[in-house]
Formats: C-alpha cells, structure tokens, sequence
C-alpha cells in the first residue's frame, strides 16, 4: 500500500454513526449487561439442575440399597446401607432451595463414606450384586451385569451414584430398584 492512500483523518468505524453497522457505547454498554443478566441466570439454572440431577441419583441409589440390603447376611453391611438410606432420605426430605441444609446433610454423607471407604468403591458395590446374582442363581444375569461393567465403565467412572444410575437406565436390571 502506498503512503498516501492512508486516510489519516478517517473516524474509527465503531464511532462512525453513518456506518449501519456501528452500535452506540450506551447500547453496547446496556448489551453487556444484559448478556452478564442472562449468564447470571444461566448459572442459576445450571445450579438447579445439578440439585435436580443428585436427587435424581441419590433416589436411585436408595431405591437399590434398600434392595441391596435385604440380600446381604452382614449385620455390619445393613447397618451401613440403613445408614446411606437414611441420609439420603434427609436430603430427599430437605426443602431443594434450602441449600446450606442440604449442603450439611451431604457433608454427613461424604464423611459416612470417608469412614467407610469401601462405600466409594465401584468394586464393592458391584461385588456385593454379582454375588447376589451368584447365590440366587441367576448365572445369565451375572454375565449380562459383568458385559455392562465393561462396557459401560466410561459412563460411571468410579462414581457409585452414576454406576446405579446407569444401571437403572439400562432397564435390564430395573427389578434390582423395585421397591
């Protein structure tokens, strides 16, 4: 480009009011806080989802530990799982906005589990199904639940909630949530 077609004393385009393209700075500046109104309501939302999303799992996995437990001989072991029920039921129980309550009752939850580390073991929860499955007899069902463990591992990762909640999505083992 040579020097002089430079137009030195042209107005930036975004003051250019003639430009139909330009936007005034007040309503740049009302668009900006509008767009943080709206994240701020995004964000909110996301939260409500997520309160949404744990009571979806934890009523799952309630509906199979009180299940679980009537399969299993361990006085200890049902203690345990009558404990999990039990908390989850406060949180259940809980208004869902209240959510310095609910926070208290899940740090009760996660210090339940803290003490009792096998609880956060994927292992052990599928352990105590596949014999379940293997004292009933039920050897097609074992191997369907081992298929799924395979296979549906990347889903679940090594989170209990998410384990039962898959289980129950599949529908092949729905009868291990049957209240």
């Amino acid at each position: 480009m040579i020097e002089s077609e430079v137009d030195t004393n042209a107005e930036p385009i975004y003051n250019n009011y003639e430009n139909g393209n330009s936007v005034p700075r007040k309503q740049v500046s009302v668009n900006q806080h509008q767009k943080k109104e709206i994240k701020q309501e995004q964000r909110k939302d996301n939260n409500k989802q997520q309160r949404k999303d744990r009571f979806y799992y934890y009523s799952i996995f309630k509906n199979a530990l009180s299940n679980i437990k009537n399969w299993i001989n361990s006085s200890t072991t049902k203690d345990n799982i009558n404990s999990i029920i039990q908390k989850i039921s406060f949180i259940q129980d809980v208004d869902p906005n209240n959510v310095d309550d609910i926070k208290k009752i899940e740090a009760d939850l996660i210090k339940h589990f803290e003490q009792n580390i096998e609880f956060k073991s994927i292992k052990y929860w599928s352990e105590l199904i596949k014999d379940y499955f293997k004292k009933s007899n039920k050897l097609n069902d074992l191997k369907d639940f081992e298929k799924f463990m395979s296979f549906k591992q990347p889903i679940y990762g090594a989170s209990p909630l998410i384990l039962f909640g898959a289980l129950k999505e599949d529908r092949q083992f729905d009868y291990i949530f049957a209240a």
